[in-house]
C-alpha cells in the first residue's frame, strides 16, 4: 500500500473512531503532515503520514503493538511538545490497511475454494492474529486525544457504544436431517488420504466403525440445541440455507420441517438470517432471491447474512450483498484459525476501492468457529476451551463483540467425545464472564443508534 492515504480514507478511519471518540470538538486543532515535519503553533494535534508501502523490515512494535507504517523507530507512540500533541508514526495508515480489506485485494493466492487464506496474512506473519490490534490503535489515539484535551482545557471525553462485552452466538444450519451415517463416506476418504485428517489410520478406523453402529441415530437434534439455549438463557441467530446446487442444503426453504423451525425462531425471539449459497457470494441476483425467498416464507424483513464455506471476495461480496438489500454481513473470519481478520472486534464496515468510498452494508466479524478449532488447528477440547476463554479476555478489554459460530451438527460424540458438555460450559463461561448475549440485528441497532 504506497502513497498517503486521500481524505475519503482518512475519514472512514475516523468514522469508526467516532464510535470511541467524538471528534467533532477536536477537528479544528487536527492536522494531517506528509513531511514528518511541525510548525510552531501551539494546540496542535499532529498526525504524520507515511506515503511507504509495507516493508518487512522497519515494521517494529511499541509494548507488542505492531506498526505498520513507522516512520521513526526511536519514537513512541505520540509525543507532546509543550501543548502539541504529535503522533510519532501513520497509525491512521495501519489502521486502514487492516480495516479496510486491503490486504485482500492485493493477494492473488487463493485456497480450493477461492478463499483469503490466512496462511498469507500479515495476522499470520506478524503474530497478532488473536488480538484486534485496530481497537489497540484506536485506545492509543484515543489516550492521547484525552490527554492532549485536558492540557489545552479542553471538554472532551470518550464514550462506549457497549456498556458490557457482548456475545452473538450463530449457527449455520447446513443439514436439517442428519445420522452418524453420513459421516461415514468421509472418513473412509480420510482413511485413504483423500481428505486430511488430524486422526491416526487406527484412530478413523475405529470411528468408522462407530458410525456403522450408530448408523441410523441422529448426531443432534435442531429442538434440543434450541431448548439447551433457552435454558442457558442464550438467544442464536440461524442462518439457513437454500438449495441452488449440490454443494448447498440437502433440505428446503419451503419443507414444512423448515417453516416449524423458523416459527419456533419467531416465537423464542431468535434472529433468521440467510446462509448465502455456495454461487451467490458473486451474483447479486441470487443473492436477492434467496433473501426474497425467505423474508416470503418467514415475515423477517431485516437479515444478516453469512455466505456458505465462507466464500467471499473482499470488497466485491459486500457490494453485492448491499445491493441485495442485507443489513449486515458475517462472513469475514479465517477458516483456518480463530481471531480477527481485520483486527477489529467490533462491527465495521469495508472500503469500496473502486469508488474511494465507505460501505454501507455492516461487517459482524466472525472471530471463532468450530470446524476451525478442530478440523484446521486440530485442537482437543480443553485446548479449545482455553483458546475461547483468551480471546475473550481480549475482546473483553474493549467491550467488543466474541462472534462464535457452531453449527447445529457439530455434536459428534464419536470424533469428539465430550464435545456438547463444552458447548454448554461455554455458554455458561462466557455469561458468567459479564458478557451480555445479544443478536446480530440488536448489536448493529445499538451501534447505529450511538
Amino acid at each position: 500500500m504506497q502513497g498517503y492515504l486521500n481524505n475519503d480514507q482518512i475519514d472512514y478511519i475516523f468514522y469508526h473512531l467516532n464510535f470511541f471518540i467524538d471528534t467533532e470538538k477536536i477537528r479544528p486543532f487536527i492536522y494531517f503532515s506528509k513531511e514528518s515535519t511541525n510548525n510552531d503553533a501551539s494546540k496542535q494535534i499532529i498526525f504524520n503520514l507515511s506515503n511507504k508501502k509495507i516493508d518487512a523490515e522497519n515494521i517494529f512494535s511499541i509494548k507488542n503493538i505492531p506498526i505498520l507504517f513507522p516512520l521513526n523507530k526511536e519514537k513512541p507512540f505520540y509525543s507532546f511538545e509543550k501543548n502539541k500533541l504529535i503522533f510519532n508514526h501513520d497509525i491512521l495508515k495501519s489502521a486502514f490497511f487492516l480495516l479496510s480489506g486491503y490486504q485482500e485485494i492485493t493477494c492473488t493466492e487463493k485456497d480450493s475454494l477461492g478463499r483469503f487464506m490466512h496462511k498469507n496474512s500479515i495476522q499470520k506473519k506478524y503474530s497478532f492474529t488473536t488480538k484486534p490490534i485496530v481497537n489497540y490503535y484506536f485506545k492509543i489515539i484515543t489516550e492521547a486525544l484525552l490527554d492532549f484535551s485536558k492540557k489545552n482545557k479542553i471538554k472532551f471525553a470518550s464514550k462506549q457504544v457497549y456498556k458490557k462485552p457482548v456475545f452473538i452466538l450463530s449457527h449455520d444450519v447446513d443439514r436439517i436431517k442428519t445420522r452418524y451415517s453420513s459421516k461415514i463416506p468421509f472418513k473412509i476418504k480420510q482413511f485413504f488420504n483423500l481428505k486430511p485428517a488430524r486422526l491416526t489410520k487406527k484412530q478413523i478406523f475405529n470411528n468408522i466403525i462407530k458410525y456403522l453402529l450408530k448408523f441410523n441415530q441422529k448426531i443432534w437434534s435442531l429442538n434440543w440445541l434450541l431448548e439447551l439455549e433457552i435454558t442457558h438463557n442464550v438467544r442464536s441467530v440461524f442462518f439457513l440455507l437454500d438449495n441452488d446446487s449440490d454443494k448447498d442444503s440437502r433440505y428446503s426453504l419451503k419443507e414444512k420441517k423448515t417453516i416449524e423451525l423458523i416459527n419456533k425462531l419467531k416465537k423464542h425471539k431468535f434472529n433468521i438470517g440467510i446462509h448465502g449459497t455456495y454461487n451467490s457470494y458473486k451474483n447479486e441476483k441470487k443473492l436477492k432471491k434467496i433473501k426474497e425467498d425467505l423474508q416470503e416464507i418467514s415475515n423477517v424483513k431485516t437479515m444478516g447474512i453469512r455466505q456458505h464455506y465462507l466464500r467471499c471476495e473482499v470488497p466485491r461480496t459486500q457490494i453485492l450483498q448491499q445491493k441485495a438489500g442485507y443489513l449486515y454481513d458475517t462472513t469475514l473470519g479465517f477458516a483456518e484459525h480463530e481471531g480477527f481478520r481485520n483486527s477489529f472486534c467490533y462491527p465495521f464496515k469495508l472500503y469500496d476501492f473502486e469508488n474511494d468510498k465507505t460501505l454501507d452494508i455492516w461487517e459482524i466479524p466472525l472471530v471463532i468457529m468450530d470446524g476451525s478449532l478442530f478440523e484446521y488447528r486440530g485442537l482437543e477440547l480443553h485446548q479449545a476451551k482455553k483458546t475461547i476463554n483468551n480471546i475473550s479476555a481480549e475482546i473483553k478489554k474493549f467491550n467488543g463483540i466474541l462472534t462464535i459460530l457452531w453449527h447445529n451438527d457439530y455434536f459428534d460424540e464419536v470424533q469428539y467425545k465430550g464435545i456438547t458438555n463444552l458447548y454448554k460450559q461455554i455458554l455458561k463461561d462466557t455469561l458468567d464472564n459479564g458478557f451480555q448475549n445479544l443478536l446480530g440485528t440488536e448489536a448493529i441497532k445499538i451501534i447505529e443508534k450511538n
